[in-house]
């Protein structure tokens, strides 16, 4: 019985090229702040910036996205790993967004107390250019 290896090898090669394709993840954090990034309809952008909420002072949206490129997926904040369990413990705030059209999208988002609209003491913004 005879072997066809060379549809094997063209199946491998095939399945290969497709796992290339997919969306990508983009993590971005406090050193892109200001940056224009490259990317793909698909693809989700997830940011990543230090903070602790428990003094009054989180990340949030400044304005949300004017056109069908980004959909903003989930927002959470994460407490650092702390073995002591203590209160007030920093962490990270994690924006993830989907990009779902093409075009180009800023994301901006502001360090502030919510409720005082002239906290501001940090910002974080992109420049999305989906091709």
């Amino acid at each position: 019985m005879k072997k066809n290896t060379g549809s094997f090898f063209a199946a491998v090669f095939l399945l290969l090229l497709l796992c290339g394709c997919g969306p990508e993840l983009i993590a971005l954090n406090e050193t892109h702040n200001g940056q224009i990034i490259d990317c793909s309809k698909g693809d989700i952008v997830e940011i990543r910036l230090p903070g602790n909420p428990t003094t009054g002072y989180v990340w949030q949206q400044s304005r949300r996205p004017v056109n069908d490129v980004v959909v903003l997926k989930q927002e959470k904040f994460t407490e650092k790993d702390s073995t002591r369990q203590m209160v007030g413990v920093p962490g990270t705030f994690f924006f993830r967004y989907e990009i779902t059209g093409r075009g180009k999208e800023g994301i901006s988002l502001h360090h502030k107390r919510p409720w005082d609209a002239n906290s501001t003491t940090g910002k974080f913004e992109i420049l999305l250019n989906v091709d």
